[in-house]
């Protein structure tokens, strides 16, 4: 019995961890249809959660479903 409402406890915080998360997956391309690599991706009411495109432009940003989130890219 024990270990059952162990394992309860344990899926119930493993639950509520991931509510309200998403994951937003895209492609950073130029004008041209080339991808950047390397480029910044972030949020911008927070730009500690970001992340930078791979060597094909792609990226992945997990971020808190609070509504409507604007993301920047930026590339020097």
């Amino acid at each position: 019995m024990k270990s059952f409402i162990t394992l309860l406890l344990l899926c119930f915080v493993l639950l509520t961890d991931t509510i309200g998360q998403c994951i937003v997956k895209g492609k950073v391309t130029d004008n041209g249809k080339d991808v950047v690599i390397g480029a910044l991706v972030y949020l911008k009411s927070n730009k500690t959660v970001g992340t930078t495109t791979d060597i094909d432009g792609n990226y992945s940003l997990k971020i808190n479903d609070q509504g409507s989130q604007v993301i920047v890219i930026s590339y020097i």
